[in-house]
Order: C-alpha cells, then sequence, then structure tokens
C-alpha cells in the first residue's frame, strides 16, 4: 500500500508539473504572439496564436487570441489553400493524374493571381508561404514526369499492339506549354505524338475492326479531336486510304455481294462526309464506281441480258433509286420477248405465237399470244397489275399476230390474227377489246386487207362479196361490214392505154428498174414511166394508175418522150 500511494503521489506531482509547464508555454506564446503581431510578422503570429488557442491548460487571454486570430484569418486561409494544395499536387503526382494537377495548377494561378491584388503584407505572405512550399516546382516536376512517362506508354502500345491507354495518352496536348518550351514547339511535338500514335492505332483498327466499327470509331476520336480544336488533317486522310482500299477490293471481285458491301460502306462514308470532308477524293471513287456499275446494266440490257442488267439493278437500289431503269429494263426485255409477260401472268401456259408493245401509259405493257386454240391478252399497268383477257380461235391455225390500234373504230386495243385459208391467201380476224372481251370486228378470207382511211378497209379478193376485186368494208355499229366495191378502174392491156388517157385503169406489166416512189415498164420504142407513192418492185406486176400524159426523158444519150402513169397500187401477179 505504502509504494502505490508512493507511485500515486509521484504520478500526482509530474503532472502538476507538467501542468505548470503548460501554463507557462501558454502564457510565453501569448506574449511571443503578441509580438510577432506587433512587429507584422504575420505567419509567426498565426502561427503561434493558433498554438496558444490549442492550451486549454489554463484560460489566459483567451478574447484577446480569438479576436487577433480573427484578424489573422486571411492567414489561416492561405495556409489552409497551400496544405490543400499541397497535398493535393502530391497525391496525384504520384499517380500522374495529369487532369487534377491542371485543376491545381488553376486554383494555384488563380490564387496567386488574386493575392497578388491584396495589400502589399498579404501579397508578401503569399509569397513567403509559396516559397515554403514550392507548388509551382513540384506542378512543373510533375508535368515533366507525365510528358516522359506518356511518350514511353505510347511507344510501348505502337510497339506490342496494345492501344488500352487511349484516355490517358488523349490527354499529352493538355501538357502545359513550358514542358515543351514555346507554343510553337508544343504544336509541333503534339501533332507528331498523335500521328504517330493515332497512325497505329488506325492501322491496327483496320485489321481488327469491320468497316462499320471502324468509322464508328474513327469518328468519336475525330469528334473528340474537334471538342478539343485539335486540328488533324492526317487523321481523315488515313480513314481516306484504309475506306478506299476496303471498296477497290470489294468492287474487283465483281460479285453481287461484294457490291452490296460496297453500296453498304460507301453509304456509310457518305454518312460520315461532314468529317471526312466533302472534297475528298474517297467520294468522287464511289461515284465514279457507281456510275461505272448502272453504265454495265445499260449494256447489259443493250446486249438483251435482261435478267443479269435487273439483277444488278436491284443490287443497285440500295444506293439509290433505279425503278425507272429496272422499268426500262424490264419493258425492253418484254418488247424482245413479249412471252415474258405473258410467262408472268399464265405461268403454266405455252405460247406458239406471241407480240408486245408499250402501253399506252407510261410504264404499262401489253402482250397477246397464242395458246393452243386460244389467244390470250394480257396488260399490264404501271402499278404491275395485270389484266387477262382471251378468245377461242376455233380451230384456227393462225401464221401470224400483230397489235392493230389503227384498225379499232374506238381507239381501243386491237389484234389482227392471219390464219390459214382454204379459198383465199390468208384468213383475216379482226379483235378489239372493250371492257373484258375481245370482240372480233372483223372475220374475213382474202389475199389482203389494208385500211384505207380511218374506219374503212380495203380488202383485195375476199370470199363472198368482193370476190376477184376490191371491196370497201367500214366499221358500222361495232364491227366491219361491206359496203360497196373498189374497183373504180377499167381491165385493160397495156398496149390499147393510148384509148385510156385521164382514165384509172389496171393492168399488167414487167417492171424492169425501179427507184425511189418510180418505175419503168418498156414499151414498144419507149417506156411508161410509174411514179406515185407505192412500193415498187421488179418483175411481173399488176398496176393500177392513171395515163396523166407524156413527159421527155433523158434514157442513156436519146431524149425521149415517155408515157407517164401515176400509180395507185402495185401489187405481185
Amino acid at each position: 500500500m505504502r509504494q502505490i500511494a508512493i507511485v500515486i503521489c509521484s504520478i500526482a506531482i509530474l503532472l502538476t508539473g507538467y501542468k505548470l509547464y503548460l501554463v507557462a508555454d501558454k502564457i510565453h506564446q501569448y506574449n511571443q504572439a503578441a509580438a510577432y503581431l506587433e512587429n507584422n510578422d504575420l505567419l509567426a503570429a498565426e502561427e503561434s496564436f493558433t498554438r496558444t488557442s490549442q492550451n486549454h491548460s489554463i484560460r489566459y487571454k483567451e478574447d484577446e487570441t480569438l479576436a487577433s486570430l480573427n484578424k489573422l484569418l486571411p492567414v489561416t486561409q492561405m495556409k489552409e489553400l497551400f496544405s490543400s494544395l499541397d497535398a493535393g499536387v502530391n497525391e496525384n503526382a504520384t499517380k500522374n493524374n495529369l487532369q487534377p494537377l491542371l485543376d491545381l495548377k488553376k486554383r494555384y494561378e488563380q490564387a496567386k493571381e488574386d493575392y497578388a491584388k491584396q495589400e502589399a503584407n498579404i501579397a508578401q505572405l503569399f509569397q513567403t508561404i509559396d516559397r515554403r512550399y514550392a507548388i509551382d516546382q513540384t506542378l512543373h516536376d510533375a508535368f515533366i514526369r507525365i510528358h516522359k512517362d506518356m511518350l514511353q506508354v505510347a511507344d510501348s502500345s505502337i510497339h506490342n499492339g496494345n492501344f488500352d491507354q487511349d484516355s490517358y495518352l488523349a490527354e499529352f496536348h493538355l501538357l502545359p506549354t513550358e514542358v515543351f518550351g514555346d507554343e510553337k514547339k508544343k504544336n509541333t511535338d503534339v501533332q507528331a505524338f498523335l500521328k504517330k500514335y493515332d497512325t497505329a492505332k488506325l492501322n491496327y483498327w483496320a485489321t481488327k475492326k469491320s468497316v462499320p466499327d471502324y468509322l464508328i470509331a474513327t469518328a468519336a476520336l475525330w469528334n473528340s479531336y474537334q471538342k478539343e480544336q485539335l486540328k488533324v488533317g492526317w487523321l481523315t486522310l488515313l480513314v481516306e486510304q484504309h475506306l478506299q482500299s476496303q471498296l477497290e477490293v470489294l468492287i474487283d471481285k465483281d460479285e453481287p455481294a461484294a457490291l452490296t458491301s460496297f453500296i453498304e460502306y460507301a453509304k456509310l462514308s457518305e454518312a460520315n462526309q461532314q468529317w471526312i470532308g466533302a472534297k475528298s477524293k474517297l467520294y468522287s471513287y464511289i461515284t465514279k464506281q457507281i456510275n461505272a456499275k448502272f453504265k454495265e446494266a445499260g449494256k447489259l440490257v443493250q446486249a438483251k441480258e435482261f435478267a443479269d442488267a435487273i439483277a444488278l439493278y436491284n443490287v443497285l437500289a440500295d444506293y439509290k433509286d433505279v425503278k425507272e431503269q429496272i422499268e426500262a429494263a424490264e419493258m425492253a426485255w418484254m418488247k424482245h420477248d413479249p412471252s415474258r409477260l405473258l410467262a408472268k401472268a399464265l405461268p403454266d401456259k405455252f405460247f406458239s405465237l406471241a407480240v408486245g408493245q408499250q402501253g399506252n401509259l407510261s410504264g404499262s405493257f401489253e402482250a397477246a399470244g397464242i395458246n393452243g386454240d386460244t389467244l390470250n391478252y394480257v396488260r399490264m399497268s404501271p402499278d404491275q397489275k395485270m389484266e387477262i383477257t382471251e378468245a377461242k380461235l376455233n380451230g384456227l391455225q393462225v401464221q401470224d399476230i400483230a397489235f392493230a390500234y389503227e384498225y379499232s373504230g374506238q381507239a381501243l386495243p386491237t389484234l389482227l390474227l392471219q390464219g390459214d385459208s382454204q379459198q383465199r391467201k390468208h384468213r383475216f380476224i379482226l379483235l378489239e377489246l372493250e371492257g373484258e372481251q375481245l370482240n372480233p370486228i372483223l372475220n374475213i378470207e382474202a389475199d389482203r386487207i389494208r385500211l384505207n382511211r380511218k374506219g374503212v378497209i380495203l380488202v383485195d379478193n375476199a370470199v363472198g362479196e368482193g370476190a376477184n376485186e376490191g371491196a370497201y368494208y367500214e366499221y358500222l355499229n361495232g364491227s366491219y361490214v361491206f359496203t360497196k366495191l373498189a374497183n373504180d378502174f377499167v381491165n385493160i392491156m397495156l398496149d390499147d392505154i393510148d384509148s385510156y388517157f385521164d382514165v384509172k385503169v389496171r393492168f399488167q406489166a414487167e417492171v424492169v428498174a425501179v427507184g425511189e416512189n418510180e418505175a419503168f415498164i418498156p414499151f414498144w420504142n419507149t417506156y411508161v414511166h410509174l411514179k406515185g407513192n407505192t412500193e415498187f418492185k421488179t418483175g411481173p406486176q399488176t398496176i393500177i394508175g392513171t395515163w396523166v400524159g407524156m413527159e421527155d426523158m433523158l434514157i442513156g444519150n436519146d431524149l425521149i418522150k415517155v408515157y407517164t402513169v401515176e400509180v395507185d397500187e402495185s401489187s405481185d401477179n
């Protein structure tokens, strides 16, 4: 117990002694702080008054201490600023955190500028604390170290083909100018650094990324540089070169699938025109290749390789509207092969004869064909809708089929069938489409029919009325009917022509020479000169015309008088 009492007493003595020390120290610190303040040593005064306020061994000059600290508050705030800056700089410098260091630098320089505008003693105090902490030098050293590290990281990434430090290296241009020396040197170094690194990176992307992904990545990179107002013309050049090389590979394959990919990449490239540049040679290359493909399709149409042409147009449709071109190719195909439209409309039928032509509306087409004992007529409208009409032939063996709108009495689609005849050279059938029916408007056996004028047909040697002669048939009440004989001439022998001046005659003779709208027949010691808007042939001919007089004509070296006959019709005997 005695020993414990001794220990307790010893501790009490020590505590009492320590408290007396603290009391003495507080009084000393206060007096010293007051002296510093009186001598305008603000930093020392603030530090002494702070220690005094933290000493609670005795209440001594508390109000005076608090008042002095309030007066010295700007000094306290300045110290806290530098303490914060120093901690932040040291922490981020060890981690190479460039952006936080730049923020701290900005904060430091702003404070430096602000305090320089204050009273001389405050401004001087800032400089004193600044020298103590050396923030500026610490920042400079950190930036130099980061600059060196970035160069090493970039070289390592390029060498190893590992570009996972992009976000770090993308800040290279943010390094302060003093790291490089001056602004001109900085611009040169930044451009060289980015060009070297991005060239390697884009080359790497070119081997690893699809064209769509490559464009997404390069566009994002370009946009990031735009935000930083960096000029990177070499970036767009690299992108142009890569895209064109990919397009060249595809176009050289000359395959539909490759062309489809070419168009996909071309459209993606054009969608990025804003940053690649509208004047880029890439776009003139794309235009040239697309135009070449359109010309190729056009040549396929000319070569009548319609299926290949339309297939090519369908691929090109992904690039631009080709409706007009496909429509023209389809029309050319159906005109070349009318059975194509017939096959579309009636795929299970076989057509021995077919005819087709463009309809009266743009993009429309019509065709007709012989399918066994049936005539089929198909009309396709511009919207690809089809109308199908048929008519029975009742055993007629059709030799030819043609569109003959000129024979219609109502400006309706009309077909002319030419078939076998037992009594004449042909059987002629005219069918007029009215509504959904093909109505026969003429069915006659004769040697020939031809249009005399609208609604009137001249028929040669028809069975029945007009046999061995010409006869007029007129469109009345929906069909052609006989109206009168056409023989308004006199049948003569050529030797008797002198008796038939200015009279229409018909005679047979041997034509020996023909020219444009003229022909010649030897006649005794002269010639009969045939003139008229008809197709003359040499050989035995039947002539219908009128002797209108004599005319002088140079035959060889002799000027002789010849008979002039104005011809209405000339035909084979």
